[in-house]
């Protein structure tokens, strides 16, 4: 069936029955308010040789309803509503929502979003992005999210986020040598749930500047690009893969996992609560370098200038001094053991040296090796800071630490 038409002397309205309706409503040029019902509607704005199409509201009521524009967007309102739709409005959109309301709904891509905001809302989404974005919102909405990223255009003071639920960045094809006036401002984020955010197709050309990739809360795994990325971990018990080029890490609270092929990644920690000692049960706290290429001595550095001041008791004297002691624990099995092993064996940290020990448990649940840089207390306690490492000697304090910003 199709709608009915109302027509006013500042608006035009199409209203939708309770059956499945069709409108292909073509060079209005009054609003527009395009209102589906209770069945499968097909509804489509058109501006013969895509001009500019009406300011409008289209909402597609209860089905599962198919959205679609012939013609450039501004001022408008696009909504699924309930059901799972199918919203088609790959045109360029500016100053404009567009909203997948309830239901597992399915976006193309525009030609570009400007001062725009694209999200799927409730349901599990997938949404394609092509296009180039300024000053835009690209949004998963709640439940799990499927965000796919890709071609080369200009991005610009714009956010992609998966929100709520188990989500999925995947983003490819940047591999032009200006690469880094494309990525201006946009940060991509996987937003709460245990998200899976991967550059590992993107960046791979000549250009160096890669992405602006943050797990936020929980637990995420996060894989990089070749080249130079920042890789923020949020909250949670997160996995950061580094891909190549310098990139900037930051883990964040909760056990983080660093992993991968890199050989010059600065790892950040910007609160002792970033990787402090574990002190009682038998659950690590504190970050892990899970392989060799994780941390290449001499070559990778751990950024700790943001708290070694805290370790230090005070402002850091000139020529402070960083050297590393090596420690042998027999057998632990729970960090209570743990620390009252080392409590006697560590030496405090003052604001000319920087007390560090590279820890060895030769047996029990705990066997590894552990880098320790000690606080104004010579024993072990959560004011400190501690990382699980691959092997003795991959971290080298006297060339790896980072203590005064640079």
């Amino acid at each position: 069936m199709t709608f009915t038409t109302i027509r006013g002397a500042t608006q035009v309205d199409f209203i939708g029955s309770d059956e499945l309706d069709v409108l292909a409503a073509v060079d209005e040029t009054l609003p527009i308010y395009a209102g589906g019902q209770k069945n499968n509607d097909f509804i489509t704005l058109i501006r013969i040789g895509n001009g500019l199409i009406s300011p409008s509201t289209v909402q597609g009521g209860e089905g599962a309803d198919t959205i679609n524009t012939l013609g450039e967007v501004q001022s408008s309102l696009f909504s699924g509503n309930k059901g799972n739709d199918f919203i088609n409005i790959n045109s360029i959109i500016s100053f404009s929502t567009l909203s997948g309301g309830d239901g597992d709904d399915f976006f193309t891509s525009p030609t570009s979003l400007l001062s725009s905001t694209l999200n799927g809302n409730q349901g599990s989404d997938t949404i394609l992005f092509s296009g180039s974005a300024d000053n835009a919102a690209v949004l998963g909405g709640q439940d799990n999210d499927s965000l796919t990223i890709s071609g080369s255009k200009a991005f610009s003071n714009s956010r992609f986020n998966g929100n709520a639920g188990n989500d999925l960045l995947s983003l490819s094809g940047y591999g032009s040598s200006d690469a880094a006036t494309l990525l201006t401002a946009v940060t991509f984020y996987g937003g709460q749930g245990n998200d899976f955010i991967t550059a590992s197709g993107g960046v791979n050309g000549i250009g160096t500047t890669g992405f602006v990739l943050s797990g936020d809360n929980d637990n995420d795994q996060i894989t990089g690009s070749a080249q130079a990325d920042t890789l923020l971990g949020g909250s949670g018990l997160d996995t950061i893969i580094g891909s190549g080029g310098a990139d900037r890490t930051i883990g964040g609270s909760g056990a983080d996992t660093y992993s991968g092929s890199v050989t010059d990644t600065r790892y950040q920690i910007t609160a002792i609560t970033d990787s402090a000692a574990t002190t009682t049960g038998t659950v690590a706290g504190f970050d892990r370098f899970a392989d060799a290429g994780a941390f290449v001595k001499t070559k990778s550095k751990l950024d700790i200038s943001a708290v070694a001041t805290t370790l230090a008791g005070g402002s850091l004297a000139s020529g402070v001094i960083t050297t590393k002691t090596s420690l042998t624990v027999a057998s632990a099995n729970d960090f209570t053991t743990l620390k009252a092993a080392l409590d006697p064996l560590g030496g405090a940290s003052t604001t000319a040296f920087i007390a560090t020990f590279e820890v060895t448990v030769t047996a029990g649940s705990l066997t590894g090796t552990y880098l320790w840089i000690n606080n104004t207390t010579a024993a072990y306690d959560s004011g400190d800071l501690f990382f699980q490492t691959v092997a003795a000697g991959q971290i080298d304090p006297s060339t790896d630490l980072i203590l005064l910003n640079s």
